[in-house]
């Protein structure tokens, strides 16, 4: 099976403000504002890595497929 889109994190608000900020979910650290802006930042930095990696090994041999990050996702 070929994969027909890749996307490398899954709606980042959710674990950097509520995971590093508030601390209702993993991995529960109650952070200061600097503190999500930091994992924000982070996750940016991850995102583009990941994009150069896939654009310069991997979209020649797949035909350009999309490369995303999912920011809000309702379920179906």
């Amino acid at each position: 099976m070929k994969v027909t889109l890749w996307i490398t994190f899954n709606e980042p608000l959710v674990f950097t403000c509520f995971g590093y900020g508030y601390g209702f979910f993993a991995p529960g650290v109650q952070g200061l504002l600097s503190t999500m802006f930091t994992v924000a930042h982070t996750v940016i930095r991850a995102h583009a890595c990941a994009w150069h990696t896939y654009d310069h090994d991997f979209r020649p041999s797949q035909s350009g497929l999309p490369f995303s990050l999912l920011l809000y996702s309702e379920a179906l």
